[in-house]
């Protein structure tokens, strides 16, 4: 719980560009938690905009410095800024649709392979059992392992593509609209944006921002994969 505290008070300056464009923030998670299985390129490139604005655009503005002093001189320069981004980015993953599906497969796969075997490895003191040789070379082995399974992730997004686009749109849509709703009713009561975050960092609001976030996620899954009826008409004799 401290550790996701932190993250959020460290992330502030991306999470308040996310309250403040809450006018199409707000229908772009509604429309990813809602409707991405039915259109799902749509939804890759709502991802894709969404993805420029708030983190693709931040990150440029830090590092290029020329870019983010003209971006941020004033609001009109930052709102072209972050349109023309957005869509940019948003073209670009549309264009690369599947190399996007299998990149998404391969570093899920991958990375929480890496992870759930250095939990296991670590939490069962696995390591002292191991071959010598295993033990010599066990963050190469680390890596092949799970370099391979992230290529068997790739090619499963890849073949599965409606449902990982889904499930992905489904998870940024509620995690979007959960940061929103939370973020803007502290505001509403603080009226200063720094004990925004200050609030959204504690114990009882970060709780909170689980509560509405998995309300969301169960809602949009639900929405997304339940199955229609099929009415089936008799003819009468």
């Amino acid at each position: 719980m401290e550790e996701l505290q932190n993250i959020i008070y460290s992330s502030k300056d991306y999470l308040k560009l996310i309250l403040e464009q809450w006018w199409f923030v707000i229908p772009m998670g509604v429309f990813l938690v809602v409707a991405a299985r039915y259109f799902e390129k749509v939804a890759i490139a709502v991802f894709g905009f969404l993805l420029g604005t708030n983190a693709v655009f931040p990150l440029l503005a830090d590092k290029i410095e020329p870019f983010g002093k003209w971006a941020l001189q004033n609001p009109t320069n930052q709102m072209i800024a972050i349109v023309v981004i957005g869509v940019l980015t948003a073209v670009g993953m549309y264009i690369l649709y599947a190399s996007v599906m299998f990149l998404v497969g391969f570093f899920t796969g991958g990375i929480l392979t890496y992870y759930i075997v250095n939990m296991i490895v670590v939490g069962f003191e696995l390591m002292d059992k191991f071959p010598q040789f295993v033990q010599d070379n066990w963050q190469v082995i680390h890596i092949v392992v799970a370099g391979l399974i992230g290529v068997i992730g790739g090619f499963v997004a890849l073949k599965k593509s409606t449902q990982v686009v889904t499930v992905l749109s489904v998870i940024v849509g509620a995690g979007i609209l959960s940061i929103t709703s939370v973020g803007w009713v502290i505001y509403f009561q603080t009226k200063d944006w720094n004990k925004v975050f200050n609030t959204m960092s504690q114990s009882w609001a970060v709780i909170l921002l689980i509560a509405v976030f998995m309300f969301l996620l169960i809602l949009g899954l639900y929405l997304n994969f339940r199955k229609k009826r099929v009415s089936v008409k008799t003819k009468e004799p």
